[in-house]
C-alpha cells in the first residue's frame, strides 16, 4: 500500500512556528472559530478512517475533534470576555 502524501508546511509559510503566531496574533473570535472548524475536519477525517476499517485512527481522531471542540468553548469563553474591548479588522 502506498503511503498518503501530505504537505509539511502550508503554502507561503517556512514553518509551523509562523504559522501559530499568525493564528494566536487573530481575534480571540476567529481562532475560535478556527478551532470549531479544525475539529470538525478531524471529525470527518475520523469517519472516513473509520469507513476505511481504520478503527484506531478513527478513535484517535475523533478524541482530536472532541479535544480542539473544547478549546474552541474555551476560546469561545475568552471572546466573550474582551469582546467589549477588542475591535476586530
Amino acid at each position: 500500500m502506498a503511503k498518503e502524501q501530505r504537505p509539511k508546511n502550508l503554502a507561503g509559510y517556512k514553518s509551523l512556528k509562523k504559522l501559530a503566531k499568525d493564528i494566536a496574533n487573530l481575534s480571540y473570535n476567529s481562532v475560535y472559530i478556527f478551532l470549531l472548524c479544525l475539529g470538525a475536519e478531524m471529525l470527518r477525517a475520523s469517519a472516513k478512517d473509520e469507513e476505511d476499517g481504520k478503527v484506531k485512527l478513527a478513535k484517535k481522531l475523533s478524541d482530536i475533534a472532541d479535544y480542539l471542540n473544547r478549546a474552541g468553548k474555551e476560546m469561545g469563553e475568552a471572546w466573550d470576555i474582551c469582546e467589549d474591548h477588542t475591535e476586530e479588522i
